[in-house]
């Protein structure tokens, strides 16, 4: 895997990045603009259809969602036209926690997959479990694995150790 991100990260800029509820159409744009890369991986986007149909207005690319329920969730990839070849959704979780791609580039095919995983210790244990056989060969998982280290991994709002 290592191999993969630093060959493909030398000619495709790929930029992860969990927006907190990307709704509103400034907040899209900035998180857009702040990633300013070739592959953008959004995370907690609370994406509707309407969203995203606005998102493909405004976007100079292909656009793949896995929206979560109303407010919750969510996750997107937007792939800027001419960068990689035959670019095809490959992966859906319809919860909102995962969405991945397949595409071509320089001869060869990779896969990206998008997630956003689940911030409940058991929950998250099982939707680890579940990517099992999901990557192989030319792969790369990114997104929000809702893992912490220590207490500056944790929200305010959680007390350290209760996740």
């Amino acid at each position: 895997m290592f191999s993969f991100f630093h060959y493909l990260c030398l000619m495709v800029s790929v930029c992860s990045f969990n927006g907190c509820g990307l709704k509103m159409k400034n907040r899209r744009d900035k998180a857009i603009l702040l990633c300013d890369a070739d592959i953008i991986c959004l995370q907690e986007t609370h994406w509707d259809e309407r969203c995203v149909e606005d998102v493909k207005k405004g976007w100079r690319g292909d656009v793949y969602v896995s929206n979560g329920g109303m407010n919750a969730r969510g996750v997107a990839i937007l792939v800027k036209t001419g960068v990689v070849e035959n670019v095809k959704k490959v992966e859906d979780d319809k919860e909102g926690r995962m969405v991945g791609v397949a595409f071509d580039y320089m001869g060869e095919m990779f896969r990206l997959i998008n997630i956003y995983a689940p911030n409940v210790k058991k929950r998250r244990k099982v939707f680890f479990e579940g990517l099992e056989g999901k990557c192989g060969g030319n792969s790369m998982i990114v997104g929000d694995f809702n893992v912490w280290c220590g207490r500056m991994d944790v929200s305010v709002a959680t007390p350290h150790g209760t996740r």
